[in-house]
């Protein structure tokens, strides 16, 4: 074979060597994007928000979780600080049964300057208040420091069960409990604890 006629010959099976290659190629690319699941920037962030430890722990404390029907009952709403830090707003959320259950006379005393918000609305079944701190360095707060962000009276209605807890809503409620850190502007991550309360005669 003449050297002019093995590269006549040589150059079409070379393009279909590299076609076939390339259909194969693009093939397994294919199959490989359908294996992979496609990750969201809500998918991420929520990821995020689930691994971010708490910096903050809400709570209540009251005399006694059982309660007589008709009595007064004084409980109180505290923070602990599970690291040094400071925050310059909070707002508060607390929902509870207004079938079972009256919540009055809230009440603000120690560190924190008095709240720009304040209600108990049995209509919506919150309680609600808005700290806006004005202090240039917010209100500080140290590790294992307890500060008491309000009180108010409990009276039991009737017979039963019922229970105060810390509304932390989703992304798109506006009843959500949140504390903003004065430096970063950030949103700070807190764990929570209901207050089971059982009534009786």
């Amino acid at each position: 074979m003449k050297k002019e006629d093995f590269i006549k010959f040589l150059l079409p099976l070379v393009a279909v060597v590299v076609i076939v290659e390339s259909v194969v190629l693009i093939s397994e690319l294919e199959n490989k994007k359908k294996a992979i699941k496609p990750v969201t920037v809500a998918e991420e962030t929520e990821d995020v928000l689930e691994k971010e430890d708490p910096v903050l722990g809400l709570s209540f404390a009251t005399e006694s979780k059982t309660m007589t029907v008709g009595k007064k009952y004084e409980v109180a709403l505290n923070v602990v600080g599970m690291r040094d830090l400071s925050f310059d707003s909070a707002e508060l959320y607390l929902s509870y049964d207004p079938e079972v259950m009256e919540i009055s006379n809230l009440s603000f005393s120690g560190k924190l300057p008095k709240p720009v918000f304040s209600k108990v609305s049995e209509k919506t079944s919150l309680v609600v208040v808005t700290y806006l701190i004005t202090a240039e360095n917010g209100v500080s707060l140290n590790q294992s420091e307890v500060l008491e962000l309000m009180t108010f009276e409990v009276r039991a209605l009737k017979v039963g069960r019922g229970q105060i807890s810390i509304a932390t809503g989703n992304s798109s409620d506006e009843s959500v409990t949140m504390f903003v850190e004065s430096k970063t502007g950030k949103v700070l991550p807190f764990s929570i604890s209901s207050l089971e309360i059982e009534t009786v005669k």
